[in-house]
C-alpha cells in the first residue's frame, strides 16, 4: 500500500520498456490510511469510507453530488507522472465526473459494466494536475488510472495494510474489478503476514487453495508471478515459519502452472533481515521494512524480470 516496492519496480520497467502512464490511484488518505508519495488527492465534499467493500484499490469510497478531487502527480521515483488520460470505476448508475483540464472542461466517456460504470478522458497535452467533479447521484467509488496515451508499459499496484491469504478470501469485488483491467500478468506478494501469530501449515494450505480457486473464478488464464515473503522475525528470533510458507506456495506454483521469486533468498536468506536492518533497510521490528528497503526489494524485482525476460525472448 506504501507504494515503495511497485513505485520503484514501475519506474525501473518503464525506462526499459516505455511509460505508459502511473497507472492506478486512489484517494487512500479519505478512507483514513496511508498512500504513497508520488501523488496528491486533495478534497472537498462528502466522501465516507465503506468498510464492508474491498475495491480495486483494497478501499472504497462513497462519494455524494458535488464532491471535488483535486489529484497531483510528482517525481517521487523519478519518473514523469504527467497523463493526458484519466479513467474511473464506480458503481452503476455511477458518478458523472466532470474534469478540468488546465482551463479546459471535459465530459467523460460514459462505459457500462454490468454492475459497474467505467468513465474515461483524454485531452492533447499531458499535465501533471486536474480538477474531478463527482456530478450526479452518490455512487461507490473504486479506482482511478492516470495513463499516457503513447506505447509502454502500465504497471498498477494495489495493496492493504495488514493483508494475507487469511484476509483476503472472500474479497469477490477485489478479483473481478482487477478481471476488468485485462492485466498481461499479475503479481501476488503475500504471506509475511500469514506467517505470523499461531502458523498452522494446513490453515494456511487451505486459505491459500481458497485464495486462488476465488481469484482463478474471475482471472482464470492470467499468468500469475508469486514473490515469495522477505526474511523476517517473530517473538524475537527469526521467524521459522516462513520456510513452510515458502514451500506451501512453490508447491502450489509448480501444480497450477504459475511462476515464483524467491525475495529472501535474492535478500541474503535465513536471518538477512539483521544485515538489512544494519544498513538501515529494515526497521526496528525486524518485521517491516524501511522505504529504502522496499525500494530496494522493487528494484531487485525488476532485475529479476527483466533477465528472465530477455532470457525467455533470446530462445
Amino acid at each position: 500500500q506504501s507504494g515503495y516496492f511497485p513505485g520503484t519496480a514501475r519506474a525501473s520497467l518503464q525506462k526499459y520498456y516505455g511509460d505508459a502512464g502511473r497507472g492506478l490511484v486512489f484517494p487512500l488518505r479519505l478512507a483514513g490510511t496511508n498512500q504513497p508519495d508520488d501523488y496528491r488527492i486533495s478534497s472537498t465534499g462528502g466522501f465516507s469510507r465503506l468498510n464492508n467493500e474491498r475495491g480495486l484499490c483494497g478501499y472504497a469510497l462513497n462519494t455524494s453530488k458535488g464532491a471535488t478531487l483535486a489529484i497531483k502527480t510528482n517525481p517521487f521515483f523519478v519518473s514523469d507522472n504527467s497523463f493526458n488520460k484519466l479513467s474511473l470505476l464506480s458503481s452503476a448508475p455511477g458518478v458523472k465526473p466532470l474534469l478540468k483540464v488546465k482551463d479546459e472542461q471535459l465530459q467523460p466517456k460514459e462505459i457500462s459494466l454490468g454492475e459497474y460504470q467505467y468513465s474515461e478522458a483524454s485531452w492533447e497535452t499531458a499535465v501533471s494536475n486536474i480538477e474531478l467533479s463527482l456530478q450526479g447521484d452518490g455512487s461507490h467509488l473504486y479506482g482511478m488510472m492516470l495513463e499516457k496515451q503513447q506505447p509502454g508499459l502500465l504497471f498498477h499496484a494495489t495493496g492493504i495494510n495488514g493483508a494475507g491469504f487469511y484476509n483476503l478470501i472472500g474479497a469477490s469485488q477485489l478479483f473481478t474489478q482487477i478481471s476488468l483491467l485485462n492485466p498481461d500478468l499479475i503479481v501476488i506478494s503475500l504471506g509475511t503476514n500469514d506467517a505470523q501469530g499461531n502458523f498452522k501449515e494446513k490453515v494456511f494450505s487451505a486459505n491459500l487453495e481458497k485464495f486462488m480457486a476465488e481469484f482463478r473464478g474471475a482471472n482464470p488464464t492470467t499468468p500469475v508471478l508469486f514473490t515469495l515473503p522477505p526474511d523476517s522475525h517473530k517473538r524475537g528470533k527469526h521467524n521459522q515459519d516462513l520456510g513452510k510458507v515458502e514451500k506451501i506456495i512453490i508447491d502450489y506454483a509448480k501444480n497450477n502452472n504459475c511462476a515464483w521469486w524467491d525475495l529472501s533468498a535474492v535478500m541474503g536468506g535465513k536471518g538477512s533481515v539483521i544485515k538489512w536492518r544494519k544498513e538501515q533497510m529494515a526497521s526496528k521490528d525486524l518485521l517491516h521494512y524501511t522505504p529504502k528497503g522496499y525500494m530496494l526489494q522493487g528494484y531487485l524485482f525488476y532485475q529479476a524480470l527483466i533477465k528472465s525476460y530477455k532470457a525467455f525472448s533470446e530462445k
